[in-house]
């Protein structure tokens, strides 16, 4: 069985886990190995808030989240493809009735892929790698924008994405420049 594994952002790992010591120390998660961008390193401590330290990802008995998930697959889209943007579409969340009805009325609309990226006419809906499944809108939402000529990738899980990214990329977009050429 292999190891399980914290993932570090590379910019978090670069400023903070040299001073995982003296942040919030709190015991580490016993057999949990964390990822920097210099490879794996054991840490006896970590800090217990995302925004101040390591993000466990992946443990024996937790599923990240589809935040956590969709975070990872920002920072390796920016890393991989530093020249192409991508954007979050906010259309989930826990939001008051007055903000709903606010942000309705401006346009959101329920079911809208949670990633674009524009230069590539990408779509991108996130799910957790278990439990996670399309709702009746994020079907038709997907259907009307494939219909209208974009394409959707829906990534069960970070290292599903980010498969489909680069093999979407391999197949239209590295191709269809060489077809160019």
């Amino acid at each position: 069985m292999a190891d399980p594994v914290a993932r570090v952002d590379t910019c978090l790992a670069a400023e903070v886990l040299p001073h995982l010591r003296k942040l919030q120390p709190v015991r580490a998660l016993p057999g949990v190995r964390y990822e920097t961008a210099r490879g794996f390193r054991q840490y006896g401590r970590c800090v217990r808030s995302v925004d101040h330290g390591a993000t466990v990802l992946s443990t024996p008995n937790r599923i990240p989240t589809e935040h956590e998930e969709q975070r990872e697959v920002v920072r390796w889209f920016r890393q991989t493809w530093p020249g192409v943007r991508i954007h979050a579409i906010p259309n989930g969340g826990a939001r008051n009735k007055a903000t709903a009805g606010r942000l309705k009325a401006e346009g959101v609309a329920s079911g809208v892929p949670d990633l674009f990226v524009p230069a590539w006419r990408l779509w991108i809906e996130m799910k957790r790698t278990k439990g996670g499944s399309l709702s009746p809108e994020q079907k038709e939402w997907i259907q009307y924008l494939e219909s209208v000529g974009y394409w959707v990738i829906v990534g069960k899980g970070a290292e599903d994405a980010k498969a489909k990214i680069s093999a979407f990329f391999d197949q239209h977009i590295k191709q269809g420049a060489a077809d160019r050429d």
